[in-house]
């Protein structure tokens, strides 16, 4: 009964092994394979069964030329640290390349000397994938962001503090990003009413209005500012954008002037 008990034991072990979509297996010291799931076979050896690949050797299965690497992942595991991970880039049978995160396990023997690894592993393509797709994605808007001829300030809404800084933002204030973010944003841009923020505390809409900007050197700036609420990462920012509003002032005192001329020569005439 104990054994019938053991089989069935083992019988329902392997069923929930086999059922994992993670790839795992177990080889003892010198690379012979006491044990694989479904998941692991069909993923290396699709021509073989489970029992044909049990007593295998891993370098045979694994193609592994250099099984120095393998050594050098597997010898620094000791009883206290008996757990390490890695990733790495195979080639599929279709030869297209594929990322792998795997974690082994060393199990030893009572003498401390390492008596079987049993490994796990799981398909992170995908994961790999969308991970250069956002790295790629940041990268765009950072050249976009670091390339348009306005400014434009990131500002956390809470703290008020300046988080970013394009570099035609900063050349208008005249100081380094370094020395700009971080800062109350009430430094440079639209200085606070009575200590309030127009947009977070007073509830401004800010459209394409007329501000100031404030320079590093005292200075100010006439400007046109547009300011919208957005989240990042959970956390609520003010997108301020803004351009010189200098030559469109001096082009409408160009205008006065010679309409105040023309009106004058008009009357005397």
């Amino acid at each position: 009964m104990a054994e019938q008990e053991l089989r069935k034991s083992e019988e329902r072990y392997r069923s929930i092994v086999n059922d994992q979509t993670e790839m795992i297996t177990r080889f003892n010291a010198d690379g012979t394979i006491t044990f694989v799931n479904e998941a692991y076979r069909s993923y290396f050896v699709p021509v073989l069964g489970l029992d044909q690949v049990v007593g295998k050797n891993i370098r045979t299965i694994l193609q592994i030329g250099d099984y120095e690497a393998i050594e050098n992942l597997l010898g620094p595991l000791i009883p206290d640290e008996p757990i390490r991970e890695i990733e790495r880039e195979v080639t599929g049978r279709d030869g297209k390349i594929y990322w792998q995160r795997w974690s082994v396990r060393a199990l030893f023997d009572p003498k401390g000397n390492p008596s079987e690894y049993q490994v796990v592993g799981r398909d992170i393509t995908g994961q790999k994938l969308a991970e250069a797709a956002i790295s790629q994605s940041k990268e765009y808007l950072n050249q976009i962001f670091s390339s348009v001829k306005a400014g434009i300030v990131i500002i956390d809404a809470l703290t008020h503090e300046i988080a970013d800084i394009n570099p035609a933002g900063a050349a208008m204030i005249g100081l380094s990003k370094e020395q700009i973010t971080g800062k109350i944003c009430h430094t440079f841009i639209c200085p606070a009413q009575n200590g309030q923020c127009p947009i977070t505390d007073l509830h401004t809409c800010v459209d394409n209005s007329e501000r100031i900007l404030l320079t590093g050197d005292g200075n100010t700036i006439p400007i046109i500012k547009y300011v919208t609420r957005t989240n990042l990462d959970g956390r609520e920012f003010l997108l301020e954008t803004f351009i010189d509003n200098r030559e469109r002032r001096r082009a409408e005192d160009a205008v006065r002037e010679s309409e105040g001329k023309f009106r004058s020569i008009v009357e005397t005439s």
